[in-house]
């Protein structure tokens, strides 16, 4: 148990690091491309980055955690309604960002205390990722899923090859298409993309223990959820 344990923990701190190196290399990026202007902006808009991060985070490690919790029960029609239950959140909370990506990014990067040259900038980083949100949720249920269903080194591999495209990606975007800050922000948004193709092999081995199922939704089920993946969200939004 121990060295299992070890085992799920180590390949989820070097996805975590994965991250980490594309954050600090796509601050770096923009920072040389756009100036000051340009880290400005993406500064301001990476604050909310993180609550829709963290959004995933609850809906991805909550509904995990529940999938893992019934999957030991052995009732798979119930392991396979925590996945249900997890998308239907995901859609919910996409859908709400979309909306605000698509009408609400000006008054939205005003709040987050852009203005002058850096609102537009701003806005476009903000609009970009926001549209791409249903991927970045998706992706966090995901991880979570395949990690809890035996194959964590598939989904630390998802997390590390995903991020070292991003860090490509910004550099092909920002220099050779020059695509600035939208281009910045595609390459961030391509990740999850990325990460959900190399997870749809588990999904699609036929050794997967959950598949998705039409099911009654259940409003207790979903506050479970939410529970159960409310302290990671807290946490990340906590961060610096």
């Amino acid at each position: 148990m121990k060295k299992q344990f070890a085992r799920y923990v180590s390949l989820n701190i070097i996805g975590m690091l994965g991250v980490s190196c594309y954050i600090l290399v796509d601050t770096f990026l923009v920072s040389q491309v756009m100036g000051a202007d340009g880290l400005a902006a993406l500064n301001f808009a990476i604050a909310f980055f993180s609550i829709m991060s963290a959004v995933g985070l609850m809906t991805g490690i909550g509904g995990g955690t529940d999938y893992a919790v019934t999957k030991e029960s052995g009732e798979p029609p119930e392991q396979n309604k925590a996945l249900a239950h997890s998308l239907a959140l995901g859609a919910m909370a996409a859908g709400v960002l979309v909306c605000i990506g698509l009408f609400l990014t000006e008054p939205l990067s005003r709040v987050l205390g852009a203005s002058g040259r850096i609102l537009p900038m701003t806005e476009v980083y903000l609009k970009t990722f926001l549209c791409f949100s249903p991927a970045f949720i998706l992706n966090n249920i995901m991880l979570a899923f395949v990690r809890n269903d035996g194959e964590p080194r598939l989904s630390m591999i998802a997390m590390v090859v995903s991020s070292l495209s991003n860090i490509l990606l910004d550099y092909v975007f920002m220099y050779p298409l020059a695509l600035g800050m939208f281009g910045a922000a595609l390459a961030t948004c391509f990740s999850p993309v990325i990460s959900l193709a190399i997870l749809s092999r588990h999904y699609f081995s036929g050794k997967q223990n959950f598949r998705l199922i039409r099911c009654n939704l259940s409003l207790k089920r979903m506050l479970r959820i939410v529970g159960l993946g409310f302290s990671s969200m807290v946490e990340t939004i906590e961060s610096p």
